[in-house]
């Protein structure tokens, strides 16, 4: 709620409404903290298990291949639904996109090859309908493209036909990827991942 009336108010102050920021001047009560900390959800991405069932599922569970192709790209879901075809460079095997920061936007994620032929997959659905949006509900005539909601909604249907832990969201495909990244097992560079996900790279020798 801070953060929302933080927003509010810089408009306000844009807007010539008002000539203060009132949310910056004042601090949360240090137990409102504290319960925040405490009641935090630890994230928990895919289990082995859980990623194995659901590449099993890719053939007969709608939008499941999506959700694996996300665990092996990293974007956030509301990147990964404003994915675009001419984002995609099958030259050079990467998709270009990303909001929300600067260290974000326009980065460039390859594509695995485990996951590529996903990506043809709804590529190829997208050029066939004519919409400019790589992900779409082919089925649907009406609403090319994913909103927010309806990205969520395909989401938890494949986690509840999977029986799947019931806190799991799509940002956890983000969680699952940067943890993968960083396990022993992959042990990707961690200047790499910052830029694969849009993560700020604070160090100056690896800005340089």
């Amino acid at each position: 709620m801070k953060i929302l009336f933080n927003h509010m108010f810089s408009y306000a102050v844009e807007a010539r409404i008002t000539d203060r920021n009132y949310a910056r001047e004042f601090l949360l009560d240090k137990k409102i903290e504290e319960e925040r900390i405490r009641d935090c959800k630890i994230k928990i991405p895919f289990s082995t298990e859980e990623m194995e069932k659901l590449w099993k599922s890719t053939e007969f569970v709608p939008f499941a291949d999506m959700i694996v192709y996300a665990c092996y790209s990293g974007w956030r879901p509301t990147e990964l639904i404003r994915l675009k075809v001419k984002d995609v460079n099958w030259e050079e095997n990467y998709i270009q996109g990303g909001i929300k920061t600067k260290a974000g936007r326009g980065r460039k994620v390859p594509i695995h090859s485990l996951v590529k032929h996903i990506v043809e997959k709804y590529y190829n659905e997208a050029v066939s309908v004519g919409s400019e949006y790589l992900f779409n509900d082919v089925t649907k005539k009406t609403g090319i493209g994913l909103s927010e909601d309806q990205y969520l909604s395909r989401f938890n249907k494949v986690m509840e036909r999977l029986n799947f832990r019931l806190d799991l969201t799509p940002h956890y495909t983000r969680h699952t990827f940067i943890t993968k990244a960083k396990s022993r097992e992959v042990s990707m560079n961690d200047y790499i991942l910052k830029l694969i996900v849009g993560h700020t790279i604070k160090d100056i020798t690896e800005q340089v």
